[in-house]
């Protein structure tokens, strides 16, 4: 971080030292920007985005399903804020068509953007959540502050949700992993030979940023994938598959 760099924290980090023993403060507060003043106080809350955050969804308050960590702002600057129900939601508290509303006399910093040397990092006293319609604004939160600390990706890819694309680099190669995590869903059960097959899957990697490369195959066949290469940005045309596709560069 001193010499450069983006980092994205989120809830209890560095918060535990390594025999899982409570600290009195994040170990990492002078890189967060922010110091650890109390667990979290409720089961729910409100986010209100701010400034660079406040776009689309994120233009209104939006609630999520878990009490963030409370925070006080050391040297950081807000990125949104925090506001806590006007009563805990349980079993003996019924608001009719939704939960007990936010009660905005407790608004606090949850979200906060720090220079730390020459890099920067965003802390959230809470982990966005990303499955499901109620966290439609949770994960574009999320991607929101990705898109702020990495103005410049490696690897892009039109993937759909659902699907982890991960590049690995050694050995003098870099291997490509792509998991359709729906494949085994509870929810969304698949059976022999009925499984979605992905198809159009591509992805773009900059290389730039990983080096040359001679051949792109898929593994372990063995068989040359289909690519291009447009202004030093390779782009693979990824074979279909049910579950997962493993691509080498080398």
């Amino acid at each position: 971080m001193e010499g450069g760099g983006s980092l994205l924290a989120t809830g209890l980090t560095s918060l535990f030292d390594e025999d899982g023993r409570r600290r009195e403060n994040f170990a990492l507060a002078d890189v967060f920007g922010v110091d650890f003043k109390s667990m979290p106080l409720w089961s729910f809350a409100y986010i209100y985005a701010k400034d660079k955050l406040q776009e689309g969804s994120l233009r209104h308050p939006f609630r999520v399903d878990q009490g963030p960590v409370e925070t006080v702002l050391r040297a950081g600057k807000a990125l949104a804020l925090c506001a806590y129900p006007e009563a805990e939601k349980t079993e003996a508290t019924t608001v009719l068509w939704g939960s007990p509303p936010p009660d905005e006399s407790t608004l606090h910093p949850v979200i906060a953007l720090n220079r730390f040397g020459r890099g920067r990092c965003v802390y959230a006293g809470f982990t966005p959540g990303s499955k499901g319609q109620g966290n439609a604004s949770s994960k574009q939160l999320a991607l929101s502050l990705v898109e702020m600390l990495l103005p410049g990706k490696v690897l892009q890819t039109n993937a759909p949700p659902g699907v982890e694309v991960v590049l690995n680099t050694g050995g003098g190669r870099h291997v490509l992993h792509l998991v359709n995590h729906l494949a085994g869903a509870e929810n969304a059960l698949s059976r022999g030979g009925r499984r979605l097959v992905l198809d159009g899957v591509k992805v773009s990697i900059d290389t730039h940023r990983i080096g040359p490369f001679q051949k792109v195959y898929a593994a372990p066949s063995g068989k040359t994938v289909r690519h291009r290469m447009a202004d030093a940005v390779l782009e693979i045309s990824v074979p279909p598959f049910e579950t997962h596709s493993l691509v080498v560069l080398e």
